[in-house]
């Protein structure tokens, strides 16, 4: 579910990215459309909320829009790119230009990267801990949302 709420959120800042006469985006249309791509009102509304909760009330168009305002990116040395395959670096890329993640994001898409090793990271894998990353859970476990508590053999 974190992915596809990911997914949206995509969706959403490339909308609010594109030139328009209108001054605040119409989530409400938004909202319509990913309906209609299939996705379920609980992950669009967690999307919206991400979305405004990570962009300044008054400024979402401007903060989403690429050179409109200054921020700082984090590329991978040489040695970093070597786990990543190009198409989710390129991922890691699109998200830092379109605003999503942060220099901060990516250190910690870096460490679960590393943390995970099993050699290359896929795009699949990348965007599973951005969705981790993005949504504040802890990547115990890439493959699922379940939580094992010390000294309890149920899976909660």
């Amino acid at each position: 579910m974190q992915e596809r709420i990911i997914e949206i959120i995509e969706y959403i800042v490339a909308e609010i990215s594109k030139p328009s006469e209108v001054q605040s985006p119409d989530f409400k249309s938004l909202s319509q459309i990913l309906l209609e791509k299939g996705y379920t009102e609980k992950e669009i509304r967690k999307a919206i909320q991400w979305v405004k909760a990570h962009y300044p009330a008054g400024d979402v168009r401007r903060s989403a829009v690429p050179g409109t305002v200054k921020r700082a990116y984090r590329f991978l040395t040489r040695e970093e790119r070597k786990i990543f395959t190009p198409e989710a670096y390129g991922y890691l890329l699109q998200l830092q230009m379109l605003g999503i993640l942060t220099p901060l994001h990516v250190e910690e898409v870096l460490e679960q990267s590393f943390l995970v090793g099993m050699g290359e990271v896929d795009f699949p894998l990348v965007r599973r801990i951005v969705a981790q990353v993005l949504m504040g859970k802890d990547a115990q476990d890439l493959k699922t949302d379940a939580v094992i508590f010390p000294g309890n053999d149920r899976v909660n």
